[in-house]
């Protein structure tokens, strides 16, 4: 979704084009709204009260595609100039550096989860406090060994692109 998003708005000409309030506000409150009952849809589940077959096909068929519908009116709103306070914060330049590593941060993190799995020796706690800190430790590693990958493999192939593709 977001890529044909990406596809059809340059060419249309919609950028810096301002639209009608109430059509933006509109917009706005459905992503939210679509957001969240993709977040929150599950609660219940989660509870352990399963739903029927009906609800969760239905749940199972449609939430990426109502999650898509949600990112792609972000996309559409900040792209054409409407995106408010939320294009100046995704626009953020502390947002830059990580932006250029979040692709190998997604190469390496399986590599840490594994190595952090496969070294852990004792049941692991299953509340909340552990996952946080797992999560920030893992997002912490990955972007760390980003970093190093980077250094060691992205940059030198950027700079022999740049010398062997020069226009």
């Amino acid at each position: 979704m977001n890529s044909s998003m990406q596809t059809f708005i340059p060419p249309a000409g919609l950028k810096q084009r301002p639209q009608e309030y109430i059509f933006n506000l509109t917009g706005w409150l459905t992503a939210f709204v679509l957001a969240l009952s993709v977040l929150y849809g599950v609660y219940d589940w989660n509870q352990g009260n399963v739903p029927g077959i009906a609800v969760s096909t239905l749940y199972t068929c449609t939430n990426k595609l109502v999650w898509s519908l949600a990112l792609a009116w972000v996309t559409f709103s900040c792209v054409t100039g409407n995106g408010g306070f939320v294009t100046t914060f995704l626009s953020w330049q502390a947002f830059v550096p990580f932006g250029r590593l979040t692709y190998m941060a997604y190469l390496v993190h399986p590599i840490i989860q594994m190595a952090y799995i496969g070294s852990t020796r004792t049941l692991i706690r299953t509340d909340h406090r552990t996952f946080v800190f797992m999560y920030f430790g893992n997002v912490v590693m990955a972007f760390m060994c980003a970093y190093g990958f980077s250094l060691l493999f992205e940059s030198p192939f950027m700079a022999l692109e740049k010398v062997f593709l020069v226009q």
